[in-house]
């Protein structure tokens, strides 16, 4: 049987969505660290007695544009993730019914029409759950 690296063929066109996301995954990484050292830090100034000045003007600046753009950072990784999953399983769609076109009758004499339609269905949902939800986590 000769192997067709199909999700690879499908992928390559979708790879600027998923090196985004990827990036936006790193940007956020190193916005929760930086924002969690940050506040680390000030509660530390706060239970040493170090209270002048703590709620600083420059720290609320600091701390909501961490906020702000950990939000924007976020919003950008997900929207790559979901338009990067919705590509992907649509690429699968079209490749399916390709496939399902050139198999011979014996398969469907076999297989009954609700079976198939059930493996085809699940398994691409399965696929586009993994690249919209697992991946951004992982990542």
């Amino acid at each position: 049987m000769k192997k067709n690296n199909t999700f690879i063929r499908i992928a390559k066109y979708q790879l600027p969505w998923l090196i985004v996301e990827l990036i936006a995954a790193y940007g956020l990484t190193q916005i929760v660290i930086q924002g969690s050292s940050m506040i680390a830090s000030a509660i530390d100034k706060l239970l040493a007695g170090e209270v002048n000045g703590m709620i600083s003007r420059s720290f609320m600046m600091k701390l909501f544009l961490f906020v702000g753009i950990g939000f924007i950072t976020s919003l950008i990784r997900d929207l790559c993730a979901s338009q990067f999953s919705v590509n992907i399983q649509k690429e699968f769609r079209k490749e399916v019914g390709r496939k399902l076109i050139r198999l011979e009758f014996k398969y469907f004499d076999q297989n009954a029409s609700g079976t198939i339609l059930h493996k085809l269905t699940s398994d691409i949902y399965a696929t586009g759950i993994f690249f919209s939800e697992v991946l951004p986590d992982i990542c």
